[in-house]
């Protein structure tokens, strides 16, 4: 019987370590649920960083809190228009998806379509709340210092985030694509017609967003009177410019306490259209063709 105590003793000391090791594992599990749970809890609530660039120009736009609030409650209205328009297909390319309009509404918009070059100028709502950004890069009175490709427009969040963009081409002269947050090219915008109408002479002028597999949106009415509509290949009105200097706009709100500005306009795009396709086109076309 001398070696039972030896057993025993062995059988403790195993039970011991067995238990130590379970142990062990199972706070090793219990840390990484938590790492997992922490992780889960900041991807719902959308907590997200910016790249690191070394150039602000080059930012991307990110999923963030804010992203989905650039088309504020203040920027969407239900359509009561004396001039309505007509609801996008559902199933329409989106240039920027946080500025598609949500269905059963519109967007208006408040903004110079003629800012200073190089100044970046705020996009209002109807109640006079900053919505967005936009600068104009290059002009075309300044060929020779700014080169097509380096003539552009860009939509940013109030923190400097690029929504989207469109970029002079370095081959084809007075042809513009149209840019995602990263780069990637959606379409491209280019002038397809021009003619006179009416006794005064002006010049009727219809320029053609396409998208890279085919959809197309037409821009078209008087650029210098900055007075635009926009409608799809199958003439459905998507979108319309009207400069709020001028009293006889029924299609656009009312002018109360707001200063008026020659170059300001009034902007409404329908629900399910993409308000930065109307946005690049309209600043690209009043501002770099």
């Amino acid at each position: 019987w001398a070696w039972l105590p030896l057993a025993t003793g062995a059988v403790l000391v195993f039970s011991f370590a067995l238990i130590a090791a379970i142990d062990s594992h199972t706070q090793r599990r219990e840390v990484h649920l938590a790492h997992a749970a922490c992780a889960g809890k900041g991807l719902s609530e959308g907590r997200t960083q910016p790249l690191e660039h070394g150039n602000p120009a080059s930012f991307s736009l990110l999923t963030s809190p804010s992203a989905p609030l650039v088309l504020s409650k203040q920027t969407l209205r239900s359509s009561s228009s004396t001039v309505p328009l007509t609801q996008a297909p559902d199933d329409g390319p989106f240039l920027c998806p946080e500025l598609a309009v949500p269905a059963t509404c519109e967007c208006i918009l408040r903004l110079n379509l003629k800012p200073a070059p190089f100044t970046p100028a705020v996009v209002m709502d109807a109640d006079g709340n900053s919505v967005m950004r936009v600068s104009i890069q290059g002009s075309t009175f300044s060929q020779a210092a700014f080169p097509c490709d380096a003539r552009r427009v860009l939509l940013t969040t109030e923190e400097g985030y690029i929504l989207a963009q469109c970029r002079g081409s370095q081959r084809v002269d007075r042809e513009f694509y149209l840019l995602r947050a990263d780069g990637e090219i959606f379409g491209k915008l280019w002038q397809t017609e021009t003619q006179s109408c009416g006794p005064d002479g002006k010049e009727h002028t219809v320029y053609t967003v396409r998208y890279i597999t085919g959809t197309e949106w037409h821009f078209r009415g008087f650029v210098p009177q900055l007075t635009l509509d926009v409608t799809d290949s199958a003439g459905r009105l998507l979108a319309m410019s009207r400069p709020e200097a001028d009293p006889g706009s029924p299609e656009m709100p009312s002018q109360h306490l707001l200063e008026v500005n020659g170059h300001v306009s009034w902007v409404r795009v329908a629900s399910l259209m993409d308000v930065s396709i109307v946005l690049c086109g309209l600043l690209t076309i009043t501002n770099l063709m």
